[in-house]
């Protein structure tokens, strides 16, 4: 659900709550972490019910050209200049576009596809929105239901695209250019918390969540999802699986409470390839030569080479203090991390 880093060219962009009722979109240099630009927002800090739900922004700001779009729990979205953070337009999910705020408010980033900008904003009849990027303005609205918490993307499927949206209460495929729904799949759990990004790979999308259905991959064929394999044991809280390669993927069990399970699973039949009880729970990455970069909900960084018998841990690092839930992002040989407290640092990989 927290909020990352985005990176443009030579910009970070990453936005936090100052707990006095602002949120503030920084844009730093990737290379120095020197501020190029604040931009702020009232947004009330109190915004939930739950102390334990971080305050602040829980969608990542989203770069798109000389563009970014930055939306906050409550609904606030703007379009920004990213060379100056001068503000283009602005809409609220609610106020203006009759969207419902989910229950932990507003954490699925704007996504943006050539030259449109697709939204998951909840409600009856315009749950699905989609804007022109450049000015704001309303292109379609469909669909009902609660909004989800994971990101919208556009896949290729039988040669015709398709916006993948895991919403509250459904996986939906629509056609991006008129809304129109394509298949769907129904599933939900406690407060609608579908919040980690499905994964395609070919015919098959992977989804789960840590309520009753777990993890499962579902085949898809023209204007059907059918269950191809589920596992209730195994489930996907707010960190998405990481994608290892067209079969496999790298995923942290949140379904097992007070102990570490890190796995390899086959997407063909749900095998676990391998299970690793060492590395603690969080999120990361793996790049094109198979090394992975994870960094646990407590801020340890680790280094480990994915293999077919298990992860190889090359180091360790406690890299942040306090609670960290937010996503790595790599870029140009700079890792960048961040905790829920807001603290931020870059590693300079090209360095060695």
């Amino acid at each position: 659900l927290e909020e990352a880093l985005a990176v443009g060219g030579d910009r970070v962009l990453t936005a936090g709550n100052d707990g006095k009722d602002q949120d503030t979109l920084f844009c730093l240099r990737l290379q120095t972490g020197e501020v190029l630009w604040r931009h702020h927002v009232a947004v009330p800090t109190k915004c939930h019910e739950m102390p334990i739900v971080p305050y602040g922004p829980a969608a990542t700001p989203t770069v798109a050209g000389e563009h970014v779009y930055l939306l906050s729990r409550e609904g606030h979205l703007q379009c920004l200049s990213l060379e100056s953070g001068s503000l283009l337009w602005e809409k609220h999910l609610i106020t203006d576009l009759g969207g419902k705020r989910p229950v932990y408010g507003y954490a699925s980033s704007p996504a943006v596809m050539e030259g449109r900008l697709y939204l998951d904003i909840g409600g009856a009849g315009k749950s699905t929105t989609c804007l022109d990027a450049a000015t704001g303005e309303v292109v379609w609205q469909t669909g009902e239901g609660e909004a989800g918490y994971s990101t919208p993307f556009i896949v290729t499927h039988d040669g015709q695209p398709a916006l993948v949206i895991f919403k509250g209460e459904a996986l939906e495929l629509r056609d991006p250019a008129s809304g129109r729904l394509l298949a769907a799949h129904a599933t939900t759990t406690r407060d609608y918390c579908n919040c980690a990004t499905p994964i395609v790979s070919a015919d098959r999308i992977f989804i789960s969540h840590t309520g009753d259905m777990g993890a499962r991959v579902l085949d898809w064929k023209d204007s059907e999802l059918t269950e191809r394999w589920s596992d209730r044991k195994f489930g996907l809280l707010f960190h998405s699986g990481i994608p290892a390669g067209k079969d496999h993927v790298l995923a942290f069990n949140d379904a097992l409470r007070g102990g570490n399970d890190f796995r390899l699973i086959d997407l063909a039949n749900g095998a676990t390839v391998w299970q690793n009880k060492d590395i603690a729970k969080g999120t990361g990455l793996i790049t094109d030569d198979g090394h992975a970069f994870l960094l646990s909900n407590l801020g340890e960084l680790v280094l480990a080479k994915i293999t077919a018998a298990g992860p190889n841990v090359l180091a360790r690092v406690q890299a942040l203090p306090a609670k960290s839930w937010c996503q790595p992002a790599l870029s140009q040989h700079h890792l960048l991390l961040k905790n829920n407290n807001g603290d931020v640092i870059c590693y300079n990989l090209s360095k060695g």
